[in-house]
């Protein structure tokens, strides 16, 4: 446990890590203002910031609406990559 977390603390500490884990964050939020304009209709959930495991953004549609459903635009840390999933 102890060398994860001097791990964690170095790379927290480190300037690049730093901006790009906020880059990614914005990229998330700024993708949830466009599709609010975009979608004025749509309900469109805060960022979910996650723990290192995943990161997302929620829309509803009124059509998802009607059958409990959400869209998720998640990153997964795990595998580094960006997946849309459906859920309810």
């Amino acid at each position: 446990m102890i060398e994860s977390l001097l791990a964690f603390k170095k790379y927290s500490q480190d300037a690049a890590y730093r901006a790009a884990y906020q880059g990614l964050l914005d990229f998330l939020r700024d993708t949830a203002r466009e599709w609010a304009r975009e979608y004025p209709d749509w309900t469109i959930k805060p960022l979910y910031q996650g723990k290192f495991t995943i990161s997302f953004i929620a829309l509803v549609s009124p059509r998802l609406a009607d059958h409990g459903l959400k869209a998720l635009l998640v990153f997964r840390y795990d595998c580094f990559r960006f997946q849309a999933w459906l859920t309810g």
